[in-house]
């Protein structure tokens, strides 16, 4: 019994104060239709701009991503082909980097000539039209050990 009356409080105090929250939430929306217009302005400004702050937020955090990934992928490619132009004793064309990678022989031309561009190798052309790229620090170990002392 004394159980019955303990629920029975508990279940009165809990309708009054679910009939507090509404009447003051129905008060609230009186006063933000007849005299609050310019704080729920504000109110939309704020959530809006919270809003497009949290969208710019994540935009730039995968923009960052994706620089890194695509940083990481061409740091990569150029190891590739450095390796690749060592196999060839320092002499490499595109058609040999896409032969041996998964690089487009447009994409193995762009890298190459970035390579050119950063100093790494020389462009020739060979008797049929070929650029041939030759990659001058890369020498072979008799090169190295009988070089001279600076």
């Amino acid at each position: 019994m004394r159980e019955n009356r303990k629920s029975s409080w508990l279940g009165c105090l809990g309708l009054l104060v679910v009939m507090t929250i509404l009447g003051t939430m129905i008060r609230l929306g009186q006063w933000l239709a007849n005299e609050g217009r310019s704080v729920l302005i504000i109110l939309i400004v704020a959530i809006v701009a919270i809003a497009a702050y949290y969208a710019y937020s994540k935009y730039t955090k995968k923009q960052k991503a994706q620089h890194l990934a695509d940083q990481e992928q061409q740091n990569h490619n150029e190891k590739l082909i450095l390796k690749l132009a060592a196999e060839k004793k320092g002499y490499i064309t595109a058609a040999e980097i896409s032969l041996n990678s998964n690089l487009s022989l447009d994409d193995a031309s762009k890298m190459l000539d970035d390579l050119k561009a950063k100093g790494a190798c020389i462009l020739r052309v060979s008797d049929n039209g070929t650029y041939v790229y030759q990659f001058d620090m890369l020498i072979s170990q008799n090169d190295k050990l009988y070089s001279e002392r600076i």
